[in-house]
């Protein structure tokens, strides 16, 4: 049986199109013994126009050549 080690392409309700908050997948994620869990849930004022203007993307810190092994 092959063993996932990591899922690196997660989604939560954040992003409109999943179904499960962060909470569920780590619990999923833990119970499938995933070692490693990414979230990478969309940003996108089109998603939230009720709040168009109210974040700045320049507030956020962003990773590069984040690596994983």
């Amino acid at each position: 049986m092959l063993h996932m080690a990591c899922d690196v392409h997660t989604h939560t309700i954040f992003s409109r199109h999943a179904y499960s908050t962060i909470e569920e997948n780590v619990r999923a994620a833990a119970e499938l013994r995933v070692e490693l869990l990414g979230s990478t849930d969309h940003f996108s004022c089109m998603l939230y126009p009720e709040r168009d203007g109210a974040f700045d993307v320049r507030d956020f810190q962003y990773l590069y050549n984040l690596s994983a092994w």
